[in-house]
């Protein structure tokens, strides 16, 4: 039985190395400095980042990282999914499904109108799964890239940004 409830401290090594793997998926370097910010992010309730995790016979498999945000244009919250993982090992398993069974039950006690999240346009496994529970937008999103290392915060846009994930081969075109 999956098991889904919010992250807590004892979660630490396995919620990291499940973090290793998502940056892994996503074509990003392994960075210790990343992975011990976004946990004490997630585990400060002042920062408006949240963690869930799903367990399945003992050990975590997947989590979903989200935020509440004001929504203006319809002045309510919307909540904003920054990461989905699974495991490779459960895929197909119900894990994901179980995860988003939890954000959205969140997401209504706390009166958010709706979840929104992107994904890579590669990440067509995600994409079809998404595509049964949720619309594709007809929004376009943009980015303004203002730091090359965020963890040290390092001012700078192009070559660097795009060696370390920030931006793909279009945004080294255009910035130079």
């Amino acid at each position: 039985m999956i098991i889904v409830r919010a992250g807590e401290q004892r979660d630490a090594v396995e919620w990291a190395e499940l973090y290793h793997g998502f940056r892994v998926f996503h074509h990003l370097p392994r960075d210790e400095r990343i992975v011990d910010r976004v946990w004490e992010w997630v585990m400060d309730c002042s920062h408006p980042s949240r963690l869930i995790v799903a367990e399945l016979d003992g050990q975590i498999v997947g989590f979903a990282q989200f935020r509440l945000s004001p929504r203006t244009i319809l002045g309510d919250l919307l909540m904003n999914l920054d990461d989905l993982y699974t495991s490779p090992i459960v895929r197909g398993r119900g894990v994901a499904s179980a995860l988003f069974s939890e954000l959205e039950r969140v997401a209504r006690e706390n009166g958010a109108g709706e979840i929104q999240w992107v994904t890579n346009p590669w990440n067509e496994v995600a994409r079809s799964y998404y595509r049964r529970i949720s619309e594709e937008t007809d929004w376009v999103t943009y980015r303004q890239v203002l730091v090359t290392d965020p963890v040290e915060g390092q001012a700078g846009v192009g070559e660097a940004a795009s060696n370390q994930g920030l931006g793909g081969p279009e945004t080294k075109r255009r910035l130079g």
